[in-house]
């Protein structure tokens, strides 16, 4: 019985130092379900969701809203900006995921306000018929990219466009994937 005891101290002891300084939230406003959560697998893209509500670089998020990391603007909700056409530079102050819909050839100029590290995506679908984009030259597309501007997109068709702010002025294209 002796022999039994002392092996079983030793892993109540080396068990209870693995939880040492571990958090154990009680209560509902600090449980686990009502806090911090990776949104998607092991933190992609800065995504961070909450359930029951927290603050976030100043913004709250709340009922299962999804914040989205990277600096600048931190809304993922859906900014439309409508019909547009000619030069068209979006405001990325107003959302990091904005919507518009081309119903003429458009240049998709530097978006304005943007913040190092800052994402921008662009949903863009063509109205009506066959609608040509161009991506304006002082947005970087990389060398080794299959990309290249200008780009026909097919009527109805919703194309995404990924855009990352390097600091101030500078953008690259991260992504541009299409045809859903």
């Amino acid at each position: 019985m002796k022999r039994l005891i002392l092996p079983i101290l030793v892993a109540l002891i080396l068990t209870a130092s693995l939880f040492a300084g571990v958090y154990n939230p009680s209560g509902a406003a600090s449980s686990i379900t009502n806090g911090l959560q990776p949104a998607g697998s092991a933190n992609t893209n800065n995504l961070i969701s909450g359930s029951g509500g927290f603050t976030y670089n100043g913004v709250t998020v709340t009922n299962g809203s999804t914040l989205v990391g990277g600096g600048g603007s931190t809304a993922t909700t859906n900014y439309s900006v409508g019909d547009v056409s000619g030069d068209v530079s979006l405001n990325f102050s107003n959302s990091t995921l904005q919507s518009v819909s081309l119903t003429n050839a458009t240049t998709l100029m530097l978006p304005t306000n943007g913040a190092p590290t800052g994402r921008l995506e662009i949903w863009v679908k063509a109205s009506g018929s066959d609608q040509v984009l161009t991506l304006t030259n002082a947005i970087v597309i990389p060398s080794d990219s299959a990309f290249t501007s200008p780009k026909t997109l097919t009527s109805n068709l919703t194309y995404i466009i990924l855009l990352r702010c390097n600091g101030g002025a500078n953008w690259w294209l991260q992504s541009l994937v299409g045809g859903y």
